[in-house]
């Protein structure tokens, strides 16, 4: 069995092919490099996040640890203070029943009565009106009067 050998034309074809595939395995080249400068780029950039969440993380464990501390602290206090609110309103309770059964100053009239309670919300305003009057009578006393003597003190020509 002799082997025939290729026309030219058929030589010609399978090089052609052969160069084609070549330069299609150029180009997977080419792009194979491309995604390996991407991937490098990320790298970095994945890198300088890992560095600034580290450096984040450290921040907050400097402030994490003292925090944990206070809420330690502050966990014994929150319970005292619900202890606390726990029999204020027990006491409430009791004594708004009472109230509410008595009803000794209880006024259901108006625009300020109150449903519970041992006064009624008329009683609430003037005792704040009067605070208020005397928180500034107070501060006149206090502040406006000793610099106006001690200009006329120093100044008695007036």
């Amino acid at each position: 069995m002799s082997r025939q050998r290729p026309s030219h034309d058929q030589a010609e074809a399978i090089h052609n092919q052969v160069e084609a595939i070549h330069d299609q395995g150029r180009a997977i080249h080419k792009q194979a490099g491309a995604n390996h400068e991407q991937a490098e780029v990320i790298h970095d950039k994945v890198g300088a996040n890992h560095e600034q969440a580290t450096v984040i993380h450290e921040q907050a464990e400097v402030i994490h640890v003292p925090t944990g501390a206070i809420h330690e602290q502050a966990v014994p206090i929150h319970e005292q203070a619900g202890a606390i609110h726990d029999q204020a309103g027990t006491i409430y309770s009791q004594t708004g029943s009472y109230i509410t059964r008595q009803k000794p100053f209880l006024s259901r009239q108006g625009p300020f009565t109150t449903r519970q309670g041992p006064f009624n919300s008329y009683v609430v305003v003037i005792t704040v009106v009067v605070a208020v009057v005397v928180m500034v009578v107070v501060d006149v006393l206090v502040n406006v009067i000793p610099v106006y003597l001690k200009f006329f003190i120093i100044h008695p020509s007036f």
